[in-house]
């Protein structure tokens, strides 16, 4: 069942397997978002190098941007 906005309707009650079956397909739908971004595929070096750490706060921009979607 895709995810319906607007059930439940204020004032009404609510079913317990519907509410479930709503969050699960709002669950399945956040976890897709960060689908896109590659992992960094990058070993840890024992002194890290600037463009090693701007590659990081590159990607972790990338994924605050993506789970923002």
């Amino acid at each position: 069942m895709p995810f319906d906005p607007d059930w439940p309707q204020n004032g009404q009650n609510i079913d317990a397997d519907k509410f479930r079956e709503q969050f699960t397909s709002l669950l399945a739908e956040s976890s897709a978002n960060t689908n896109n971004v590659d992992t960094l595929n990058m070993n840890a070096e024992p002194n890290y190098e600037q463009n090693q750490i701007q590659a990081i706060l590159q990607k972790l921009d990338e994924v605050i941007l993506a789970l923002r979607r």
